[in-house]
């Protein structure tokens, strides 16, 4: 592989980590690596591209061959500079998205969990653009689901989406700089904002949170059991009105495991709250 380096061609021999990995649009768990990789190469493919269109147009990659478009795609890319911020911001939301996935695609007994974990990574995602009062006022799961959060009203000005620490840091370089003009940054804010809508909406629309048997099952969750008691008990007695309705348990085993949650749930609370008296 040849690229241009201080004005003077010289081979370079790559390694495996010199070469991109492949992205899967519908395997999020696979991208996280994906998009690290990029990161690291980004320099690189800068120079190559950089080389590669300074040849003639008859050997520039498919050139007399056709249309090349990931090389076109490349070429835009390189222009601008933003794209490593891009990638970063894509990472952490892999990264977030990856410690659901791969802790849920199990066999275990998760099912009493995912409610949960669910709200607590939609949230997360939703204080980056949603107004902190109108979060602070979804204080149940239903409340949360429903709220509208395409709604222009409920959301934060576009330049205070919070894009974390680190990417504001690298923004703030490139305006510093003069990489970036203010009119790139809000488009760019824009871009983002957009996408954080858009994963939000799919979560709470598509995902299991919106059903409330999902929510009901968070009653079987040892900590929640712990912590809330007495809505646990309501949450139980849902789920098994649920079960009966259903017909996949019968009105006697209802009553039988109502009593045992009950009796477990009070032992539960009990050693809780010596533990609490002991430290």
């Amino acid at each position: 592989m040849k690229i241009l380096l201080e004005g003077q061609m010289k081979l370079v021999c790559p390694t495996k980590t010199d070469y991109p990995l492949q992205f899967c649009a519908h395997r999020w768990t696979e991208n996280e690596p994906v998009c690290k990789r990029a990161q690291s190469i980004w320099s690189k493919m800068i120079e190559i591209v950089k080389f590669w269109k300074s040849l003639p147009k008859s050997k520039q990659p498919g050139r007399g061959k056709g249309e090349n478009k990931s090389f076109d795609r490349l070429c835009s890319s390189i222009d601008d500079p933003l794209v490593p911020v891009k990638l970063q911001f894509f990472e952490e939301i892999s990264k977030l998205l990856n410690s659901f996935l791969v802790s849920f695609q199990v066999d275990k007994p998760m099912a009493p969990f995912l409610a949960d974990r669910l709200e607590k990574i939609t949230k997360i995602l939703c204080r980056k653009f949603i107004k902190k009062d109108i979060l602070d006022g979804a204080v149940t799961t239903l409340r949360f689901i429903k709220m509208q959060i395409t709604d222009k009203a409920n959301q934060v000005n576009v330049k205070k989406v919070d894009l974390g620490f680190s990417i504001n840091h690298e923004l703030n370089q490139l305006k510093k700089n003069n990489k970036i003009t203010d009119t790139q940054l809000n488009t760019f804010k824009e871009e983002l904002l957009q996408f954080l809508v858009s994963l939000c909406e799919h979560i709470m629309n598509k995902s299991p949170l919106k059903f409330m048997f999902t929510r009901y099952l968070k009653c079987l969750s040892p900590l929640y059991m712990a912590e809330c008691g007495e809505s646990s008990m309501l949450l139980f007695n849902n789920l098994l009105e649920k079960l009966v309705s259903y017909k996949i348990i019968s009105g006697a085993c209802a009553d039988e495991a109502k009593w045992q949650y009950s009796h477990f749930l009070n032992v539960i609370v009990k050693e809780n709250k010596k533990k609490i008296y002991f430290i």
